[in-house]
């Protein structure tokens, strides 16, 4: 069971660091997500998270700094498949005065399923973007993007995550910009790895790192940044 799940930990976060090629940097990333159910098959979402780097390289410090506001509403179809839209607000170097924002409209389908020691998910989102051109001060023609993500999720104790046990968590999310200003087709990929822990009552916690490879200009230059993910995720 160790040996299938490193394996899987190696496949799904090399694509990631083998693409790197420019420039390495550090930071952390710490989340909050609360659930609400709204209806029998119905939950609303929000979703805050924030990017920060170390502040040593000053030269792209306005794309390493990241406050990121989502709203969503899933459509429950069944245990192991679920629909969602959404929005997000995006804002970019948020405390300097070159900052710019993103507005962006989402949808997305989740199925997961059940396999001898984990869960397997795959999730699928179709993005449609309005972000900020730093140049023009005006907002660029809208762009889309498609973003995979394969996860993986496996109890350490037993065969489901009961409250007071621990799991791990990995996913590998590939992101593709299909149309509108764009860097690269292939733009960015993320990998992430973390144990988490199910409390009764305060919901889930969990901590790992995650790599996130861009594609920072048009000229093929690259950016790796590691950083230490934090989350908090709780369901009312």
């Amino acid at each position: 069971m160790l040996m299938k799940a490193l394996i899987l930990i190696l496949v799904l976060i090399i694509p990631g660091v083998s693409l790197a090629d420019q420039i390495v940097l550090v930071g952390a990333r710490p989340f909050v997500s609360l659930t609400k159910a709204v209806a029998p098959r119905w939950d609303f979402n929000v979703f805050y998270a924030e990017t920060i780097n170390d502040g040593h390289a000053k030269k792209i410090v306005p794309r390493d700094l990241q406050s990121y506001f989502q709203t969503g509403l899933t459509f429950k179809y069944s245990p192991n498949f679920n629909l969602s839209a959404g929005y997000v607000f995006q804002r970019n170097n948020p405390f300097y005065q070159d900052f710019s924002n993103e507005n962006r409209l989402w949808q997305q389908m989740i199925y997961t399923h059940p396999l001898s020691f984990f869960t397997l998910g795959h999730r699928l989102r179709f993005e449609e973007r309005f972000i900020d051109n730093r140049r023009t001060h005006a907002t660029d023609k809208m762009a889309t993007r498609l973003r995979y993500q394969i996860s993986f999720t496996a109890p350490l104790q037993g065969k489901e995550i009961d409250p007071g046990e621990y799991f791990f968590n990995t996913y590998n999310e590939s992101y593709f910009s299909l149309t509108g200003n764009r860097n690269a087709w292939y733009s960015e990929n993320w990998s992430y790895a973390g144990l988490g822990l199910q409390t009764k009552d305060l919901g889930r916690f969990e901590a790992g790192p995650l790599v996130q490879w861009a594609k920072i200009n048009r000229a093929g230059d690259a950016r790796l940044f590691y950083l230490l993910q934090l989350g908090w995720s709780f369901s009312f």
